[in-house]
């Protein structure tokens, strides 16, 4: 008989060796993303990159609104790409992917920010990344690992 797993089962997933496997591929990312990240942002391109943020913010004002739609939507696409790596065929392969990508963005992300602008990248990446991480990263972790038991069953 096949094990169900549904919304209050969480527990029996953070328990299996699929959550395992995706907790070192992400950490696998995270180190990638962190050295590469610290290369780039010690090459200055940060800083550019920063400076036509700050120019081009006067030309077109969005409200707030919208970039809390852009957020909520960047957050539920990487839910939306591990539900549909687990439906793929090669599911291990696609879901260790979505994985190992995540955790490349998200320190990608902080180590370009912090290697670019100092102390002033950390607040901003704290702000930008390390916050919604907090929620995002274990939600995204035990999707995975959900849509990995399911589609080994």
């Amino acid at each position: 008989m096949k094990k169900r797993i549904n919304f209050f089962s969480i527990g029996v997933v953070w328990g299996t060796p699929a959550f395992l496997f995706l907790i070192a591929l992400f950490l696998c990312g995270v180190i990638a993303g962190g050295f590469t990240g610290l290369m780039d942002g010690a090459q200055g391109s940060v800083t550019r990159l920063a400076d036509y943020m700050v120019a081009g913010a006067g030309a077109e004002a969005v409200s707030s609104g919208a970039q809390a739609l852009g957020a909520l939507c960047g957050t539920l696409v990487w839910l939306a790409l591990c539900l549909l790596a687990g439906a793929l065929t090669p599911y291990s392969l696609f879901l260790a992917a979505v994985v190992a990508a995540r955790g490349f963005m998200l320190s990608f992300t902080v180590a370009a920010s912090v290697g670019g602008l100092g102390m002033r990248g950390v607040w901003l990446s704290l702000a930008t990344a390390g916050l919604p991480a907090l929620v995002t990263v274990p939600c995204m972790l035990t999707v995975a690992s959900a849509a990995f038991l399911a589609a080994s069953e």
